[in-house]
């Protein structure tokens, strides 16, 4: 009930002397058809409708001696289930991925029986190697896959991107005696992560997540390109086969493992526990009458999307790598540049903010040491705020809402002084998932974070405030705050535009003050090396004077 497929193509005709002259057998009614295992294709979304506008072509009773009837479909939009929920018109749209490759395609012709040429993706299957902290193999993984990711575009539609896991992927993760992950990276944009529990009685796969960078090579005409995401299927029963085996599937299987990624696996054999010798022991196989799905999908399981850019591989080499424990993660060295503005109850701009933020949250893992959870805000991050006289905020919303960012302003009014307005407060609430939080002691629980007592970026009522240089602010003892090249206001903003600039002492003491230092440095050098020579002469002179004393008084 979550997927559908084309799974048999018949037909009914009369080879009557007016289509199919000279025929042997004039008049015949015949029947040709196909079903089953040449026809059923990567499965596809339900209710979604699917969409192909490049040709397909099926061969009807292929089996035949001579003259087998080929059937092309030209172009399908097609939904055939839930319709009726949705007034009679199409669900969401996915396009079949022959439409954005390139094609050699021979023209089709009506001459007889031909090859058909098919732009089918090759899936390699590789053999993954993940070594413990003493260089023996712990996790040993044969197969290969496919994804296919949902994208939206810049007219506003959707389409599906898909690319296979090569074999030479990035191995990265950890073994322990209850626990395991193994992370595949591959062109230092993609990645393929797997966790495992183990009861000393048997192994499952409790948690499997895609981590992608939407790039221009995969994902063309993208309404948000070079931007990452993580999705996520938690809460598994997957691939459960007894200790001291290695779990094998050779029949092709789908999972979806979030709203927009789906994966497609074969050739599986894995064993992340108790690996002796490099190799797999004793397989335990899977039941082959289900191979349209790796095995049924628990009902608890929930789909999450959390940001990629603190597990998205940053080594660039394709090699198997040795690393016997997950480090912190730790997202880009530059948060990229945000454009946000907020709008008052008249529609007119009240608040602007150019910056890039970085969230460095503490967080306890499951061994009970602290590690940091990175987290970049995505420049799309849904914006909302409010303004007042005397205060203003601005909200961020992101990744599926699961974070929420506001942070607050408020004016400052003192008799005989000029008005001023700063940022004064900062309220998180976030879930802390494994993907972003790796290890933690309270995995996809509801966290809140608040400070009202800030005092950031002073600024005079009617000036903007900008700073190039970094701004480190601590928010709370679990979570500082990194602003990059802030350009805000957030009072006073005429015409949508930023005012005057008010800069940053940080940007002065890192390059007029230095000029200053400069200068005077070079002056006292002077004035200490004219004492010194004034000090020599002097010190001659009176050396003279001593010399002539007893010539005078002879």
């Amino acid at each position: 009930m979550t997927h559908f497929w084309l799974n048999e193509v018949y037909s009914i005709h009369t080879l009557s002397p007016g289509l199919f002259p000279d025929a042997k057998f004039p008049n015949l009614l015949e029947h040709r058809y196909d079903f089953g295992t040449y026809l059923k294709t990567s499965a596809f979304l339900s209710p979604r409708s699917y969409l192909c506008k490049r040709d397909n072509v099926f061969f009807l009773d292929r089996n035949a001696e001579e003259f087998p009837l080929n059937v092309t479909i030209h172009y399908i939009h097609v939904q055939p289930f839930e319709v009726h929920d949705r007034g009679g018109k199409f669900a969401q749209t996915e396009e079949c991925p022959q439409d954005f490759q390139s094609t050699t395609e021979p023209p089709l012709t009506t001459t007889g029986p031909y090859p058909v040429t098919t732009n089918t993706l090759v899936i390699p299957v590789g053999h993954f190697v993940l070594e413990d902290d003493k260089g023996q193999a712990c996790l040993l993984a044969n197969f290969g896959a496919m994804f296919r990711v949902e994208y939206e575009l810049i007219q506003g539609m959707t389409r599906n991107t898909t690319y296979v896991l090569p074999e030479n992927c990035t191995v990265s993760g950890f073994c322990e005696e209850e626990t395991a992950t193994v992370t595949l990276s591959f062109d230092t944009a993609f990645n393929l992560s797997a966790s495992f529990s183990s009861d000393d009685k048997t192994f499952k796969m409790v948690s499997l997540s895609v981590g992608y960078t939407r790039s221009v090579d995969h994902f063309p005409d993208a309404l948000y390109p070079d931007t990452s995401d993580i999705e996520e299927l938690t809460n598994l029963t997957l691939l459960e086969t007894d200790a001291g085996k290695s779990y094998l599937c050779k029949e092709p299987g789908v999972i979806q493992v979030g709203p927009h990624v789906t994966l497609e696996v074969l050739e599986l054999q894995i064993q992340p526990f108790d690996v002796k010798n490099g190799t797999f022991d004793e397989a335990n196989e899977c039941n082959k009458n289900h191979s349209s799905t790796i095995a049924p999908f628990p009902t608890n399981a929930s789909f999450t999307i959390v940001p990629a850019s603190s597990i998205l591989p940053t080594n660039r080499t394709h090699t198997t790598t040795n690393m016997p424990t997950l480090p912190p993660p730790i997202g880009p060295t530059e948060p990229l540049q945000g454009n946000y503005t907020v709008h008052d109850s008249e529609g007119k701009v009240c608040l602007l903010a150019d910056m890039g933020l970085q969230l460095r949250i503490n967080y306890t893992k499951q061994n009970g040491q602290i590690a940091i959870g990175v987290v970049n805000v995505p420049v799309n991050s849904e914006v909302s705020g409010k303004c007042s006289e005397s205060h203003s905020s601005l909200t961020l919303a992101f990744y599926d809402a699961t974070f929420n960012l506001t942070v607050s302003f408020a004016m400052h009014k003192k008799d005989g002084d000029p008005d001023t307005y700063q940022w004064t407060g900062l309220y998180l609430s976030y879930v802390e998932a494994p993907s972003i939080f790796p290890g933690t002691q309270h995995p996809n629980e509801p966290r809140l974070i608040s400070n009202t007592s800030l005092h950031l970026f002073t600024t005079g009522v009617g000036k903007s405030y900008k700073c190039k240089a970094d701004v480190n602010a601590t928010v709370t003892k679990d979570m500082t705050i990194l602003v990059r090249r802030v350009h805000l206001q957030s009072f006073g903003v005429k015409y949508g535009q930023f005012s005057a600039p008010e800069e940053c002492v940080e940007d002065f003491s890192g390059s007029e003050d230095k000029t200053v230092i400069l200068v005077v440095g070079i002056v006292l050098f002077i004035i200490a090396l004219c004492v010194a020579v004034a000090g020599v002469v002097g010190k001659r002179k009176e050396h003279k004077m001593y010399i002539r004393l007893p010539s005078l008084l002879d």
